[in-house]
């Protein structure tokens, strides 16, 4: 009896060594789990920074031109699918070569930031706004037919004229053009908008102009 006895005990006692190994390495896997789960994180957190510093011009901070061509065409394809309207402003600083053969790059890349600046204080929060290239800037303008695209173009061209610049004036040309059912791609909405910015600057500058 006793030596049964001390059996059972010593079978037990192993059992409960057994359970307590195993209750170790279960907090330890979940331990590892929640580390690898942290790293993961981690890992997605910096290739979400990456692809957004990818889109985003780094002297402005608005859109690049790589991301204005991603945010186009899925604005596009919403306009296309809710059936809204959509419509692009291409903004260029006037006489901008100038600018900067006087007052050089450092000046150039100032003015170009508060351009920038005060475009997105002009915009509507859903308006995108992307730096296009060099002195040139585009705004993505969702739900907005031609009448809001020309009150908008005419804010922003205002805001620039009436600020104050340190070193000399500056002004924008405002071309804009809405989506219509003709237009197939973002690239034929670009050429109309180009077009009219185009007429934009025919006028004399410092204007702005629709194609609706």
């Amino acid at each position: 009896m006793l030596r049964l006895l001390s059996r059972q005990v010593v079978t037990q006692l192993e059992i409960r060594r057994d359970l307590l190994r195993l209750e170790q390495r279960l907090l330890q896997r979940e331990q590892e789990y929640l580390s690898l789960n942290a790293y993961l994180q981690s890992l997605e957190d910096k290739l979400a920074a990456a692809q957004q510093q990818s889109l985003t011009d780094p002297l402005t901070g608005v859109f690049n031109r790589r991301g204005f061509a991603l945010r186009l065409s899925e604005e596009i394809e919403r306009a296309r699918r809710y059936q809204v309207t959509l419509a692009l402003l291409l903004i260029d600083v006037d006489h901008f070569k100038q600018y900067n053969d006087t007052f050089g790059h450092l000046a150039d890349d100032k003015a170009l930031r508060m351009i920038a600046q005060l475009l997105s204080e002009g915009c509507r929060k859903h308006d995108i706004i992307a730096r296009y290239g060099g002195e040139e800037f585009a705004v993505i303008l969702p739900a907005t037919a031609g009448d809001g695209a020309q009150i908008l173009g005419e804010r922003l061209r205002r805001l620039v004229q009436m600020a104050a610049w340190p070193l000399h004036p500056l002004t924008i040309s405002v071309g804009g053009a809405v989506l219509q059912p003709e237009i197939t791609d973002e690239h034929d909405l670009l050429t109309r908008a180009g077009s009219a910015l185009y007429q934009a600057k025919a006028q004399g500058r410092n204007t702005c102009v629709i194609i609706a």
